[in-house]
């Protein structure tokens, strides 16, 4: 799918608010949160403190909601490959579930030690990779959130490494920036793609100004906090 650039690119997430707003017609925007070079920095980094880049994004995305909304606790579903038996190797098709992960925040953690508790509450969560999602939406649908009879998707944010993906060297040039659904039910709202050019978010975000800035706002401060790191 394809998405199109705001005319500033910033840095921006709240998955609450991408999955809100259920009247208002969805559109995906992309933000990018690091250059090339300063991703690579990152990159490096993370593979240093043993934390993954993921976990660094994800923990930036949690701060970003504790500096700016308050929270005190970051939750989401995020995809697991199932495709983990020899006999599903050459299956076709897209063998994913979703697990809970609910990151706590104080005020006075910083990024590195968040990413590390989010390592720990991703190992932790895999136990929950075999359970169907509907279950697990049943039993943690009041806390994340959701709701088994509404339309609006549950709050899903994933990591892609793009760069492991055959012909990812032409998606600048195709326009293509990875995953997001058109509606409320059909695909994930945040989705974190790294490639060579860049590490950016696709974010599917109610058509309103409201929710465009303040989407916009989330992610300049998660990328500025990910940025202090190599700068």
């Amino acid at each position: 799918s394809t998405a199109k650039r705001p005319a500033e690119l910033s840095t921006q997430v709240i998955t609450q608010l991408c999955a809100a707003a259920a009247d208002a017609v969805e559109e995906a925007i992309v933000n990018v949160l690091l250059a090339g070079e300063e991703a690579a920095s990152l990159e490096r980094l993370a593979k240093d403190e043993g934390v993954g880049l993921a976990a660094l994004v994800y923990a930036a995305f949690a701060l970003a909601a504790r500096d700016l909304a308050g929270a005190r606790a970051y939750r989401f579903l995020n995809p697991v490959i199932t495709r983990d038996t020899p006999e599903l190797m050459l299956a076709s098709g897209w063998l994913v579930n979703l697990i809970p992960i609910h990151v706590k925040v104080r005020r006075d953690d910083d990024l590195l030690g968040t990413a590390l508790r989010v390592r720990q509450v991703f190992a932790d969560a895999k136990v929950a990779a075999q359970v169907p999602v509907v279950r697990v939406v049943q039993l943690l649908g009041s806390t994340l959130g959701l709701d088994l009879q509404g339309d609006r998707r549950p709050p899903i944010v994933s990591y892609l490494d793009g760069r492991k993906i055959p012909g990812n060297e032409t998606w600048v040039e195709r326009d293509f920036y990875g995953l997001t659904g058109s509606g409320y039910d059909d695909d994930v709202n945040v989705w974190v793609n790294r490639t060579d050019e860049d590490l950016h978010v696709t974010c599917s975000v109610p058509d309103t100004p409201e929710a465009v800035a303040n989407v916009a706002r989330f992610f300049s401060h998660a990328g500025g906090l990910l940025r202090a790191l190599v700068t």
